[in-house]
């Protein structure tokens, strides 16, 4: 790989001149240096345009002017601009005949007038394109409509930005990127997934309706992968007992979670909307909350000389079996605080009363729930239900991230009790 050579690793791109000219016969001259170049040329580049846009990426031509693999560094920045051109642009790169396909990456957000209380809805820009060089992981979004290309000098920085539940988006791995990582492979796996449902159904065929979670035992800990059925991807550390005790929290809350994100689009009044519109309004809500419980599939991932492996995890059919119900209800407030009541069994904990102590009642409750001798296993929030701002972009990542965060607190808080 050019941008990453040798087993020194070097990047032979030193500078990048774009020379761009118009209808007019105008031409423009940029230059880039250093280790950012191919970040500025890429933007600036791909800011003639947008996904969700009827404009085309302009036509280029990419040439190398060095005494050494000049040929090799030509193709390398071909590859890589007609691989984030097929990621953003797909549709528009393929022609008019793609549109009928029923593909996340084409989708469009058409319901923004309908009035709908959803989550919020994912796109061609929320895709993240991740490419190497020999300096950094380079992270190329969008934002406001404007390519944006960030980067980290480690991978633990990289997986700390993916993970951010606020960008959560289906994810693009170049060619060359984290080819050792677990990502290069539940990329790979995915895309092979989505290959296979592609032959299997028509163009017309219903979105997908399968999350699926990819995990890593690291002792103690799992790095977890999940992919929602929109393919947007949220990471996360979760402490590992065991399969079962790993697996049946986790489809339970996945579950709960989903469910709740359904009926809440299903119980807005649509009585006003215009006659004209009802159709469109139901294929919106069947294209973005799909019927029916998810189906969740999970993977563990192993290490091997050249990657990772995955196999398919079965789960248990009774997947509520013997676990205490503990809800938060939590209110977001405009500055983005929550205030948490929490829910175990028939008793009720609320933050605005108890302050500092919240977590500490609601870990005497689960205790009292327990046999002599259970105090050993994790407490696991099974449902969570935020409303005020939160509204407006739940998801499934977020549900995810506040129940880690609160099962965090009350494990320390029931293990404070039973020292």
């Amino acid at each position: 790989d050019p941008l990453s050579y040798s087993g020194i690793q070097e990047n032979l791109i030193s500078s990048i001149t774009l020379v761009a000219s118009n209808n007019w016969n105008e031409f423009y001259c940029y230059h880039f240096d250093g280790s950012e170049a191919i970040d500025q040329c890429l933007t600036h580049y791909f800011s003639y345009s947008k996904p969700d846009s009827e404009t085309k990426p302009p036509k280029r031509s990419i040439f190398c002017a060095c005494p050494t693999r000049p040929t090799a560094i030509t193709e390398r920045i071909e590859q890589l601009f007609d691989d984030i051109e097929d990621c953003y642009f797909h549709n528009k790169a393929k022609g008019k005949e793609d549109k009928g396909r029923i593909e996340y990456k084409n989708r469009e957000n058409k319901d923004s007038d309908t009035g709908l209380n959803k989550p919020r809805q994912l796109n061609s820009q929320n895709k993240r394109y991740i490419f190497e060089s020999a300096n950094a992981f380079h992270l190329m979004y969008w934002q406001d409509g404007n390519p944006i290309v960030t980067q980290t000098h480690s991978e633990k920085s990289l997986l700390v930005n993916l993970g951010n539940p606020d960008a959560a988006g289906p994810i693009v791995i170049d060619r060359f990127a984290l080819t050792h990582h677990p990502l290069n492979t539940i990329s790979r796996t995915l895309e092979s997934v989505r290959s296979d449902s592609t032959t299997a159904h028509s163009r017309e065929r219903s979105p997908d309706n399968t999350i699926r979670v990819f995990y890593e035992v690291n002792g103690k800990q799992a790095n977890t992968y999940l992919i929602d059925h929109q393919q947007a991807l949220s990471i996360s550390i979760i402490p590992f007992e065991s399969t079962r005790a790993f697996i049946l929290p986790l489809s339970r809350f996945i579950e709960q979670s989903v469910l709740r994100q359904f009926t809440s689009s299903q119980s807005v009044d649509l009585s006003s909307t215009l006659e004209d519109d009802k159709a469109t309004s139901s294929s919106v809500l069947q294209t973005h909350y799909p019927v029916g419980q998810p189906d969740i599939e999970f993977y563990a991932l192993q290490k091997t000389k050249t990657g990772y492996s995955t196999t398919p995890v079965p789960t248990e059919s009774n997947i509520s079996a013997n676990y205490l119900a503990i809800k938060a209800i939590g209110t977001q407030s405009s500055l983005g605080d929550i205030k948490w009541v929490i829910y175990c069994g028939d008793s009720k904990f609320d933050s605005s009363i108890l302050g500092e102590n919240l977590f500490i009642e609601v870990a005497r409750s689960i205790q009292k729930h327990r046999k002599p001798g259970q105090t050993a296993y994790r407490c696991y929030i099974t449902d969570i239900d935020i409303g005020g701002n939160y509204n407006e972009m739940a998801s499934l990542s977020h549900d995810l991230h506040y129940k880690l965060q609160l099962e965090q607190e009350l494990n320390q808080a029931f293990l404070s009790l039973n020292r």
